[in-house]
């Protein structure tokens, strides 16, 4: 069973939601997946960085050589470790406005220690995964009790990344339904 080697949580079902309104999609985590883009932990913090910047992603999952979920990297573990900013911009802003010399010499050598972190130094090593038989409402579920979760890797039984599926996705399904809905009406 995937996760032995570290703490990766599955969602497991709840029978006792049931939530679903008549006619509503029910969804599987396979069926509803978007194609994942992922990271490996020996990238740079701020490689990593720039690729989430450059296509607003809020996270990113985290895969070893066998591309098996190991962690996810999120804007938070970013901002927590001095990545507030979209660091190639600054740099260039430093450079650029008459800002003094010895300012941007410190600005650089603290940039230069956050070049040298690796994705694996600040990842989330304990992410919450779905498997892809995972129900949509156990999807939900997982999503309300863990509000801060942006984006969950979607993984096989040997925890082999599969997809990702973001909180946008389940609310596309909701916004999709009462729009149906209220057109029958």
């Amino acid at each position: 069973m995937p996760g032995s080697e570290n703490s990766i949580r599955y969602a497991a079902y709840n029978p006792t939601i049931e939530f679903l309104l008549p006619g509503m999609p029910n969804p599987t985590a396979k069926g509803l997946m978007s194609a994942p883009v992922s990271v490996k932990q020996e990238l740079s913090v701020y490689d990593a960085h720039a690729l989430m910047a450059s296509k607003s992603f809020h996270a990113v999952p985290v895969v070893d050589d066998a591309k098996k979920v190991v962690g996810i990297l999120t804007e938070y573990d970013l901002l927590v470790n001095g990545l507030s900013l979209y660091l190639p911009t600054f740099e260039k802003m430093m450079v650029e406005l008459s800002v003094d010399v010895d300012e941007q010499l410190a600005f650089k050598n603290v940039t230069e220690g956050l070049k040298k972190m690796k994705v694996g130094d600040i990842m989330n090593r304990e992410p919450i995964v779905f498997l892809e038989d995972t129900s949509f409402q156990e999807m939900v579920r997982v999503l309300c009790d863990h509000h801060r979760v942006v984006l969950v890797p979607v993984v096989d039984k040997e925890g082999v990344l599969h997809g990702v599926i973001s909180k946008f996705d389940i609310l596309k399904i909701f916004s999709q339904h009462f729009e149906t809905s209220a057109g029958k009406h």
